[in-house]
């Protein structure tokens, strides 16, 4: 049976600063976090398929994600775990709604070449919580944006249906973007975050996502689309 992924998160949360509302900049380093199980399963969280089409000649997914605050921090800490410890997490979405049944965190590709080509992986992380408005990264088009890939987990799905059986979401992209993504969950985690609707559009809308990724809009309970995912 898998391991919890908000078990885990709990268990995460208990060695790392008590991140209290009115309070600014955290450090977190590798020792910090404990060794998040390759494979876990995840329940508050649920992704359904959807597409988004501009002006009658551009049609991309377009990923509609209902999950609770709790799931939302369990995700963001496990981006960052993924990142310190260089590893690759293979987390089984359990929600009875949700159409995507895995959700891959590929922390290998979160590693950063140094001048001698060797691979380093994250040591130290500086968080400063922050308020998000509905487009969160808008306004910063100059630097990566996390991606969120999708694809098959059955390898023997034949090429011509490939497309309609994609059952897996991949993130989040190289390390600068994944942890952009990770800062962005925690923030909206926090209990004083009033926003319960996100969205994060490729570069032909208001772009938070790389070019290549699928769109994504996620809705925290109050939402009106969030009724859709999650009981």
């Amino acid at each position: 049976m898998n391991s919890d992924l908000v078990d885990w998160s709990k268990a995460a949360s208990s060695l790392l600063p008590n991140m209290a509302e009115d309070d600014g900049d955290y450090e977190f380093n590798r020792e910090m976090f404990p060794d998040i199980p390759k494979n876990v399963e995840f329940r508050n969280f649920a992704v359904l398929r959807g597409t988004h089409e501009y002006m009658d000649t551009i049609r991309v997914d377009y990923l509609q994600i209902s999950a609770t605050k709790e799931a939302c921090k369990s995700l963001g800490l496990a981006i960052l775990a993924a990142a310190f410890h260089a590893k690759d997490v293979w987390i089984t979405l359990s929600n009875e709604k949700t159409d995507y049944r895995f959700l891959s965190i590929l922390g290998s590709e979160m590693t950063t070449l140094g001048l001698t080509n060797y691979r380093v992986a994250l040591k130290e992380f500086h968080y400063s919580p922050c308020k998000r408005s509905t487009h969160p990264f808008h306004d910063d088009r100059l630097t990566k944006f996390p991606a969120f890939f999708l694809s098959c987990s059955n390898e023997e799905t034949p090429p011509s249906e490939v497309w309609e059986a994609r059952d897996t979401v991949e993130g989040f992209g190289q390390l600068e973007p994944s942890l952009r993504l990770a800062e962005f969950l925690l923030d909206i985690a926090r209990s004083n975050n009033s926003e319960n609707e996100f969205v994060l559009e490729g570069p032909a809308g208001n772009q938070g996502v790389d070019a290549l990724s699928a769109e994504v809009r996620i809705w925290l309970p109050g939402a009106r689309g969030y009724e859709l995912c999650c009981p």
